[in-house]
């Protein structure tokens, strides 16, 4: 029987070990014999700095002063840093288990690093490391002994955040006859310049959440026609569509691949329910949010029996847990704005969608930390159908209350 790894690809990607033993798993060392870097071939170790043992149950890891380290060969001898530095600067979860015993964690780009001993770490107390939470558990302690380790990687497409032409406000240069519009950029935020210019098939949303696409590499333009230019050059591109535009955006932010859209109508909804007393339900039409908190993890939630569009666009950004994640929208007739900011999760078991609005005047939405107290509630009516587009790289706010 083999003994490799199979790999499956489901947005982001999954390392599962075949049974048998071997390849995939490592060996666990607890106690005072645990308090080691996992320097040696196959450790698996979980020191606790406040003890100076290694932790059996690694629920305790985020309630004391755990961390996680495990060789970059396994118990098998079988060299798995590829496989293991996966874990440094992606987004994802990370799985051990151990006969019924098991426990994973989401992981963020702050969180695993090389230890320098062989071995990746999540350390936070010697290497500053966050970003760790625990998505589900078992809620048992593990013995010393063999442990399976599965790791899922998120993904996100590479994106590209472009400044205001200088002098001039961002927008469409009207429709070129086909269709199409023209549109006029600006340098790079990260100052790389005239070396990272748009290209054919990047995309980006414009203010109504309708994904856009670049149709031409973009060229350098100082001034003329389409439109006149009176301080200094920009990126000239053409979208394909007519692309709708706010001229006090700030940015705009082009992606690789296409970011994960998908809609919910209210015919997609067995029911809906608010969490707290600060949300109020209009049947399936849509909610109410009538007092602002300063927290994201109160909201609605209800049944789906329409899933597809929202578990494929999940699955495509690598989500896998039930964590809310924010969304730019466009909400239904009747709502208080046209558009804006959302948290919402999918559990794909249970066809359950999870929904709060976001004031994007609070900017902690932007920190993905895993904390659903980063963050204030939007008051206003929002309604259905709704459109909505997960922010890129995704941007984890925790569960619910």
């Amino acid at each position: 029987m083999s003994l490799i790894p199979t790999i499956t690809i489901t947005g982001g990607f999954s390392i599962v070990p075949k049974s048998g033993g071997g390849v995939g798993y490592w060996n666990l060392i607890t106690g005072g014999a645990g308090y080691i870097p996992a320097w040696s071939s196959g450790d698996l170790t979980w020191p606790d700095h406040s003890i100076n043992e290694g932790l059996a149950d690694p629920n305790s890891i985020l309630t004391s002063q755990g961390t996680i380290y495990i060789n970059y060969y396994d118990s098998a001898a079988t060299d798995q840093q590829a496989l293991l530095s996966s874990l440094i600067n992606n987004n994802g979860t990370i799985t051990f288990t151990q006969g019924g015993n098991n426990i994973t964690f989401a992981y963020t780009t702050n969180t695993f690093s090389d230890s320098g001993y062989g071995s990746v770490c999540y350390d936070p107390y010697y290497n500053g490391a966050n970003g760790l939470s625990v998505v589900s558990t078992s809620n048992s302690a593990f013995t010393d002994g063999e442990v399976q380790i599965t790791i899922n990687v998120t993904t996100a497409p590479t994106a590209h955040v472009y400044l205001p032409q200088a002098g001039l406000l961002w927008t469409s240069y009207g429709d070129d006859g086909n269709g199409h519009t023209f549109l006029q950029i600006g340098q790079p935020a990260d100052g790389s310049g005239y070396s990272t210019p748009p290209q054919a098939g990047w995309k980006f949303l414009d203010d109504t959440g309708t994904i856009c696409t670049l149709r031409n590499d973009a060229v350098w333009f100082s001034g003329g026609a389409p439109t006149p230019i009176t301080n200094g050059g920009g990126w000239l591109c053409v979208v394909d569509r007519i692309a709708v535009f706010n001229d006090a955006n700030p940015e705009i932010t082009l992606f690789e691949n296409t970011p994960s859209s998908f809609t919910i109508n209210s015919s997609d909804l067995d029911g809906l329910a608010s969490i707290d007393g600060q949300h109020t339900t209009n049947g399936t039409i849509g909610f109410s949010v009538t007092a602002s908190e300063n927290y994201i993890y109160g909201g609605v939630y209800g049944t789906l029996n329409t899933y597809s569009e929202i578990e494929t666009a999940f699955n495509n950004a690598g989500i896998t847990d039930t964590n809310g994640y924010i969304a730019n929208v466009v909400w239904g007739s009747g709502s208080s704005i046209g558009s804006g900011l959302a948290k919402i999760s999918f559990d794909s078991t249970n066809k359950q969608v999870v929904i709060e609005s976001v004031d994007p005047t609070d900017s902690r939405f932007l920190t993905s930390d895993i904390n659903s107290n980063n963050g204030t509630s939007f008051v206003g009516t929002f309604n259905f159908p709704a459109k909505f587009t997960l922010l890129e790289p995704i941007d984890n706010k925790g569960g619910w209350c």
